[in-house]
């Protein structure tokens, strides 16, 4: 359950946990900040 509470990691993070190539998908990286950030945004208009 702690993992699933730890979505902002960085893209590196999230490579390294899931044994994903850092640097073949370093192009990602950008998306998976946006989706990051949206994710949070949802959680916080739920919280209110």
């Amino acid at each position: 359950m702690e993992e699933n509470t730890k979505y902002l990691a960085t893209w590196k993070e999230y490579c390294e946990q899931n044994e994903i190539d850092y640097e073949e998908n370093s192009y990602l990286e950008p998306y998976w900040q946006v989706a990051q950030e949206k994710l949070f945004g949802f959680v916080i208009k739920l919280l209110i």
